[in-house]
């Protein structure tokens, strides 16, 4: 995913938004943004890959 960092900055940025609203809308844009970054996650191998070993799973 080319645009990692932003997506992480746009959901750390609507989190704080969501905080601070009630509005359906605000919270259904933050989960958009979660499962693009778990949809970038599991494309570079999820937790087989990116597990560190000893801790607990």
């Amino acid at each position: 995913m080319p645009n990692l960092h932003e997506t992480f900055w746009n959901a750390a940025k609507q989190a704080s938004k969501v905080k601070a609203s009630v509005d359906k809308a605000d919270a259904q844009k933050l989960l958009d943004l979660i499962n693009e970054v778990d949809a970038a996650w599991k494309k570079t191998g999820g937790e087989e890959k990116t597990r560190v070993a000893g801790r607990p799973a």
